[in-house]
């Protein structure tokens, strides 16, 4: 599933370097690369991760990753705050190995290492595949860099609605990922999967708004709940469009 798999704010930067390795580099973003990685692949993934891991701001604290491999796996090392880190769950990065392994080195397995400022191993998370994200997401439909799976009955010409008009409001440079189901009352559900820190960073008013637009602009004025979630569609603040005015709560 691509879903905002590397919008994930614990990357940090290194200290004063020493042997790193050689590196390809952008703006805030450092790669580099030893140990049998090679240049091209390091730059893969520099033009992958940079747009991903860019501030809305523009103002992006600078970050820094290593490749390393051991046979044909390739070793994702990630300098982290090790506090974000502790909360982070292992399941988001397990997902994110997945991803960097369809997306830049033709299924080859990646292992996530977590290091301190000095590239000294904290963590390691031995790749293992995860399963397909279709059955368990509901059937995708795609608009530009949006993602859309849809549940419950709701056809490919309404989730392709959907996914058009967000598309339209928010498409960019990396893929964002939604999900459409039916609450128990028959109104629909959106979810959406975010990064819970860059939300509280945002606020609320955009995601008020956006229930309203899309309850207006998608599905002729009915309600909707606009679901806030982590990266495997689990909500933990919701909203709701403007039908009840009812007030937006956080998930338990």
């Amino acid at each position: 599933m691509k879903k905002l798999i590397l919008a994930i704010s614990i990357a940090a930067c290194l200290t004063a370097c020493t042997n790193y390795g050689d590196k390809v580099s952008k703006d805030y973003l450092e790669v580099y690369y030893k140990g049998g990685a090679t240049k091209e692949e390091a730059q893969k993934m520099l033009d992958y991760l940079y747009p991903q891991w860019k501030a809305d701001s523009g103002k992006t604290d600078k970050k820094s990753v290593q490749l390393t491999k051991t046979g044909d796996t390739i070793n994702f090392r990630m300098v982290v705050n090790k506090e974000k880190l502790a909360a982070m769950n292992d399941e988001t990065f397990y997902a994110m190995s997945n991803l960097f392994s369809e997306k830049l080195f033709n299924g080859k397995p990646v292992n996530m290492v977590f290091t301190d400022d000095g590239f000294k191993e904290i963590k390691t998370l031995v790749y293992k595949k995860v399963e397909a994200d279709a059955p368990q997401y509901g059937e995708k439909v795609t608009s530009g860099t949006i993602e859309v799976y849809a549940k419950d009955g709701f056809s490919t010409e309404q989730t392709k609605t959907l996914a058009e008009y967000l598309d339209g409001k928010m498409g960019g440079s990396q893929t964002i990922s939604f999900q459409v189901m039916k609450a128990d009352d028959g109104s629909a559900v959106v979810r959406m999967a975010t990064d819970e820190e860059k939300v509280s960073q945002i606020g609320d008013a955009p995601f008020k708004e956006l229930a309203k637009e899309i309850s207006e602009k998608v599905f002729n004025g009915g309600d909707v709940t606009l679901e806030l979630t982590d990266l495997r569609f689990n909500p933990y603040k919701k909203f709701m469009s403007a039908q009840h005015e009812m007030p937006d709560s956080t998930v338990q």
